[in-house]
């Protein structure tokens, strides 16, 4: 930037802020900006940690920095003007309660902060429709929807798809690798491929769940939404722009798994895990978008970088809109009802304060933590949390390595719980530490990677503790060991612990299994056994419950009662919703039905002219423009034109557009 190109910068920011639409847009803005983060915080902190600790996630990183980019250039929708309606109010009010409504439901599963996460664009869709109206959120539509990719939904999909995108891209790897090297390829559980180095040494590639490319694909579908929408084409090419990005980081993934193989075979296994490791994250990540680059611009003629629109000519006169291109010149004093204001703070700062509430369930902060730390030694895995108050004792059997190493967690160790009286009744338990809740995997994908094939009969929702307060869920899962003739009744769920190790205390967000095998009667499931068998289990975890429970603080009862209650809740939240936006879509048929009764009375003339609106062309010769904006004024005052607002360049475009 020249030195004329800044001074001119900032003499732009020096007037902006003597404008007399300055205090109001900047109160608004402020409210905008506050409010979403009280409410958020948490989940900020929690998704940004996850982000800075796992490769996998680091896109997420780039998300505010690119949502601000594209804020910062629609900056000057919030100056835009929306006619005052109570149907939008409305409309705004019910998409907070939405939001608040996923976020409430979301904080007591298994999927918290992807789930809280996905409820921001909803909300922040509503806070700028109370705001700043429904002309400014549809030139904001973009940057709020960008907030979707906050979320960590990856995990979602990971242990679902994670294993079929898994099995297929070992399997084309093998296949491309075949005819030059010795191959063999295994599924069961996980996918093994085995070859031999130029030595003879045999090695083995295991390409778990994290190695399917699942995160590729979000970090690439991220990348695809953003240059499909900077791009000049049509919609079209734009979607199919987002499909070739999807297909294109599929096969970068097997392509990154067929050099791992190759380097493994000429340069040894060290070299290969190296290089695949440094390959997922960033090096792959801009291969990639250069390569959607060259797609787009080559094969689909995309054109990423507009040029800058020439000046118009009329745009130096003394008219609020440019009568030629209908750029906003001067725009309309911005005046704050404050009493509107009031309301809708008090109304949002509830809502807030809800939310805010509700993450207490999930990121719980234990009331003293000396008088409530547990011992815990992960070397000897002595653990307090599984306490002989209970009735039953706990042995150590081993820590899991390989899988803290593969999922990042801080300890994962194997206990054998023994019934104080009667050493025969056992049950089996893994106790899981990390330092994100966000960071475990739940057992219905989990159990598709074990050594012996299972096949899962049933998954219960089920409640392991409730004071009222204080709710802890979990999952019941019944499974069926068909080679071991047994069934598995298994039992788990999150809380989080303040554990003292050398005296230090510390808290962790942990997750318990509880779980016992089942032997077959005639070759079949023992369905009463087994039934027995998870009530005992949910028995045990509660009473594990009910002593770690007593330090955590108390939660909000009124957002217990909304979550106890989430059916009516549910119901009357989808009940303004929908009521709202039939309103406000009936309001705009009638609209458009009358105006097109009343176009039919029209003359030729403004008939011509409407059809001139339609098409968006103000390149014609049958009309005098200056005798345009009269002629708009007056169809207008009939109610046969609204405003439309587009941004090009940084700047806001009106046009007028027929119902």
């Amino acid at each position: 930037m020249d030195s004329q190109a800044l001074t001119a910068t900032l003499d732009r920011w020096q007037n902006g802020i003597k404008s007399p639409n300055f205090v109001p847009v900047a109160i608004k803005f402020s409210l905008l900006m506050a409010i979403p983060l009280f409410a958020f915080f948490q989940d900020f902190k929690e998704v940004f940690i996850l982000a800075f600790s796992t490769a996998e996630s680091q896109y997420i990183l780039l998300v505010p920095f690119v949502i601000a980019y594209f804020f910062y250039r629609s900056r000057k929708a919030l100056l835009v003007s929306s006619q005052k309606s109570y149907l939008h109010d409305f409309l705004g009010v019910s998409l907070c309660l939405v939001a608040l409504l996923i976020y409430i439901l979301g904080s007591y599963t298994f999927y918290s902060l992807q789930l809280h996460l996905l409820s921001l664009p909803i909300f922040v869709a509503g806070l700028i429709l109370l705001f700043f109206g429904p002309n400014t959120l549809r030139l904001l539509a973009f940057p709020v929807a960008l907030l979707v990719f906050m979320s960590p939904f990856t995990l979602f999909f990971m242990d679902t798809w994670g294993g079929h995108l898994m099995s297929s891209d070992g399997t084309i790897a093998a296949f491309i690798l075949e005819p030059f090297m010795p191959i063999e390829i295994v599924y069961n559980p996980a996918v093994i491929i085995s070859t031999v180095t130029t030595l003879g040494e045999p090695i083995q590639f295991e390409l778990g769940a994290a190695c399917s490319g699942i995160y590729s694909l979000t970090a690439f579908l991220f990348t695809a939404v953003i240059f499909g929408y900077i791009a000049s084409g049509s919609v079209t090419k734009k979607v199919l722009y987002g499909v070739i990005a999807v297909a294109a980081a599929y096969f970068l993934n097997v392509f990154r798994i067929i050099v791992t193989i190759a380097l493994g075979r000429f340069f040894g296994l060290g070299v290969a895990v190296e290089f695949f490791h440094l390959v997922g994250g960033t090096v792959l990540a801009f291969i990639g978008t250069l390569f959607l680059l060259f797609l787009g611009s080559k094969l689909l003629k995309l054109s990423f970088f507009q040029k800058k629109k020439p000046v118009c000519s009329l745009c130096s006169g003394s008219a609020a809109v440019c009568d030629k291109c209908g750029r906003i010149i001067k725009w309309p004093l911005i005046k704050l009802n404050w009493k509107r204001l009031a309301v809708l703070l008090v109304f949002l700062l509830v809502c807030a304060d809800l939310i805010f509430m509700a993450s207490a369930v999930n990121y719980n902060v234990l009331s003293n933590s000396e008088e409530s730390a547990l011992n815990f030694n992960p070397v000897t895995g002595e653990l307090e949390a599984f306490s002989e108050e209970t009735g039953w004792s706990a042995v150590f059997m081993g820590r899991q390595l390989d899988g803290e190493s593969r999922l990042g967690l801080i300890f994962v160790g194997d206990y054998l719980l023994s019934k104080i009286g009667d050493s025969s009744d056992r049950v089996y338990g893994i106790f899981e530490l990390s330092d994100l809740q966000s960071k475990f995997h739940t057992w219905e994908g989990c159990l598709n990677y074990q050594a012996y094939p299972l096949t899962i009969e049933k998954i219960r929702y089920v409640t392991i503790y409730d004071n009222n307060t204080n709710i802890v869920n979990g999952e019941a899962i019944i499974a069926n060991a068909p080679t071991m003739n047994q069934t598995m009744a298994l039992v788990y769920w999150f809380d989080s612990l303040n554990l003292k190790t050398n005296g230090t205390v510390t808290n962790y967000a942990i997750k318990v299994t509880l779980y016992k095998y089942v032997p077959f009667v005639n070759n079949q499931m023992d369905s009463g056994k087994v039934d027995a068998t998870i009530e005992k289990l949910l028995s045990l975890s509660e009473s594990y419950e009910v002593i770690w429970s007593q330090y955590k603080q108390t939660n909000n009862t009124f957002v217990v009662d909304l979550y106890k209650n989430s059916a009516a809740f549910t119901l009357v939240v989808l009940a303004i919703f929908c009521v709202s936006l039939v309103a406000l879509l009936g309001k705009f048929f009638i609209t458009r039905i009358s105006a097109r009764k009343k176009i039919s009375g029209l003359s030729d003339e403004d008939k011509a002219l409407i059809d001139l609106f339609k098409v968006g062309s103000k390149n014609s010769k049958t009309f005098s423009w200056a005798m345009i904006p009269e002629k708009v004024e007056l169809l207008k005052q009939k109610g046969l034109l609204h405003e439309k607002f587009v941004i090009q360049n940084n700047d806001v475009y009106m046009s007028w557009v027929p119902y």
